[in-house]
């Protein structure tokens, strides 16, 4: 793409615009998403471990959830204690607005590595649009608090350890340090980064060709890396303080077997969560990533499988290695593949490379107004998948986390074959229709999964008041349903549906009477 025509200051013009663009639109729809299954509990656990450290509550170590990492959700909790926030609606919108502000760092970041890695200030663009226009991550980047902190900060590793392995310095060594301890305790797979930096720290001291001052040059610094990460990663994770060896090493094996056992939708099955096949994850990731991705990915993989250089295998690395272990090791996965987002910036890394190749191909076979034409078509075609993918995550905000990819069949093709709306952010506009159109002070209403009673913690204080959860169908007015384990058709007259190209992810029902 360096034959593109553009002015002096572009690079400095157009990443301040896209970024300005990504922030003002983040800032302007953060309040319309509802809240997941899993934020509740998350909060919850971040006030245990806030409760520990500043009056020795030891409820924190009977939790379950004592295994995440606590970095990302004690400062949350304690944003939310400093900010003097007493109402769940200001709670939450605080969190979603925060985790939106970490994943617009992690695009600024990765539109840095990207540019570094290419040297072209143009493809870390490209990186970062394909990132932002990523349906699934852009939705969780409002409302997951635990994979979208972590994968951001894996960019922001990845880059800082870029840095330390172009120029081994003391400060850049501390710097990787600290992001590496951030990342271990955000969540504990982040000891792939710290192993890849020792993997890559060995290869540069042997090409050292045995050079005494520089191996203990090397030494030096990565001696200086691994205590700050040692130091830091205990120091900010207080699971840890009592018996740091011993338990860091339940903490690894506790996330590896998490205590979750339910099933979910693969391929039109029923599959339990203990017992996934091995390609569980890489179909998930086809099938809702857009395809011009994942074509550009593989050709990238095969141009970058024959380089071999430095940035080339971290990239390779750092998809790969998470991948196998998560299919070798047998771990609890479920909901889709968001515990793996962390590796799709490397897939996009190798996109990258992929379009790079096509680029130079075109200009170097086909010289003059021909080649210029191809590469001119190649340009339009990844602006139209962009576009396309862009109106989607438009027409159906704020609901991109249901995106499928045509190798699916878009949505219809994934109905009754994988997870749909399985976090239940739905039950938002499910339950902001009932209050709408119902105008009773008290409104009695059933849900058969706990995020359509979290979600009325995100309405304002006098909407969520004139609402109650009845425990059982036969005590309600109404059945909410995003259809999540549920084969057969919910009671009652539905009167409202969230559809996504024609498939529902959300019904409301109106049932006939309030029982005994």
């Amino acid at each position: 793409m360096a034959g593109m025509k553009w002015s002096p200051a572009g690079h400095r013009v157009v990443p301040l615009i896209l970024f300005a663009v990504l922030l003002f639109i983040g800032l302007g729809i953060f309040r319309d998403y509802g809240v997941s299954w899993d934020e509740r509990v998350q909060r919850e656990y971040g006030e245990k471990v806030f409760n520990y450290v500043t009056a020795g509550d030891r409820e924190l170590f009977t939790d379950r959830h004592r295994y995440y990492g606590p970095v990302f959700e004690i400062g949350l909790y304690s944003l939310e204690k400093t900010l003097d926030l007493e109402d769940t609606r200001q709670v939450y919108l605080m969190r979603h607005l925060v985790v939106f502000l970490m994943f617009w760092l992690g695009a600024v970041f990765f539109y840095l590595l990207c540019k570094r890695e290419f040297k072209s200030w143009k493809l870390g663009i490209l990186g970062s649009c394909l990132l932002i226009l990523s349906p699934r991550i852009f939705a969780h980047a409002f409302y997951n608090s635990k994979d979208i902190p972590f994968m951001c900060m894996f960019i922001i590793g990845v880059f800082t350890l870029v840095r330390y392995l172009d120029v081994r310095s003391a400060g850049r060594a501390a710097a990787h340090g600290i992001v590496c301890a951030l990342l271990v305790d955000i969540r504990i797979v982040g000891v792939f980064l710290p192993a890849l930096t020792t993997g890559f720290v060995i290869r540069e001291a042997l090409k050292s060709r045995g050079s005494r001052s520089e191996i203990r040059r090397i030494g030096r610094t990565f001696g200086l890396y691994i205590v700050i990460l040692t130091a830091l990663t205990v120091l900010l994770w207080p699971t840890l303080w009592r018996d740091p060896l011993g338990n860091f090493v339940r903490v690894f094996e506790g996330m590896r077997n998490f205590p979750w056992e339910a099933t979910v939708t693969y391929l039109g099955s029923d599959v339990w969560s203990t017992n996934l096949p091995w390609h569980y994850i890489p179909v998930w990731i086809a099938v809702s990533t857009p395809v011009a991705v994942t074509v550009l990915f593989i050709i990238g993989l095969i141009v970058s499988a024959r380089k071999r250089s430095r940035n080339t295998v971290l990239a390779i690395a750092w998809f790969f290695l998470p991948l196998c272990y998560s299919i070798l090791s047998g771990a609890v996965l479920y909901d889709a593949w968001r515990h793996t987002f962390f590796i799709y910036p490397a897939m996009l890394v190798l996109a990258l490379a992929g379009v790079g190749w096509l680029w130079r191909v075109i200009g170097a076979r086909l010289p003059g107004t021909a080649g210029r034409g191809l590469a001119g078509g190649l340009v339009i075609l990844i602006v139209l998948n962009l576009g396309f993918t862009a109106a989607f995550m438009v027409r159906h905000h704020p609901h991109q986390n249901v995106y499928f990819s045509a190798l699916a069949g878009g949505i219809r093709g994934a109905e009754g074959r994988f997870d749909l709306d399985y976090w239940g952010l739905s039950y938002r506009q499910a339950l902001e229709y009932v209050l709408e159109n119902d105008p009773r002070d008290r409104i009695v209403v059933y849900a058969p999964h706990p995020p359509g009673r979290y979600n009325a913690d995100i309405l304002k204080p006098e909407e969520r008041k004139r609402l109650v959860f009845a425990t059982r169908p036969n005590r309600a007015q109404y059945y909410l349903t995003s259809y999540r384990w549920e084969r057969s058709r919910p009671p009652g007259e539905e009167i409202y549906s969230v559809k996504i190209d024609g498939v529902r992810i959300m019904a409301v029902h109106r049932l006939p009477q309030i029982g005994p």
